[in-house]
């Protein structure tokens, strides 16, 4: 405890242990991992820093504002971007340098800008291009 009857970290015999913010338990271990809370109405934040963070390259974040979404987000230009964004029970989005390339919907997946296959494309059982074509067409699917 700290000064008052506040929590700083509570420690359970054979259990979890607890860490407080201003009283209000944030960070918790379990017999599975750790679960991290905000608190009511507020997001929660994952900051992680590789070699002592000490160039933006090295910083990363997990973060779910209240009502979503989940975001990985990185540092590398100097400001919080987002890399991946996930929407509970929604889309799936991925990012270019902040720039949403990919996004998957009910109806399939739109990509935005080029699409480079490794190999064959085929749409519904029919080849659309093979390999070392250069694929610049837009699909509309009715």
């Amino acid at each position: 405890r700290v000064a008052g009857n506040e929590n700083a970290i509570v420690c359970s015999d054979n259990g979890n242990v607890g860490l407080y913010h201003n009283n209000v338990e944030v960070f918790q271990t379990t017999d599975s991992g750790i679960l991290i809370k905000a608190t009511e109405g507020a997001g929660t934040n994952l900051e992680m820093y590789a070699d002592q963070g000490d160039d933006n390259a090295d910083k990363f974040k997990f973060t779910v504002g209240d009502g979503g979404p989940f975001k990985l987000q990185n540092y590398a230009a100097g400001a919080w971007e987002t890399s991946i964004e996930v929407n509970g029970n929604g889309n799936v989005e991925l990012y270019y340098d902040n720039s949403k390339k990919l996004e998957t919907s009910s109806a399939g997946v739109t990509v935005t800008g080029t699409l480079n296959a490794t190999t064959d494309v085929t749409i519904n059982g029919t080849s659309a291009a093979t390999t070392g074509k250069a694929i610049a067409m837009a699909f509309i699917f009715g």
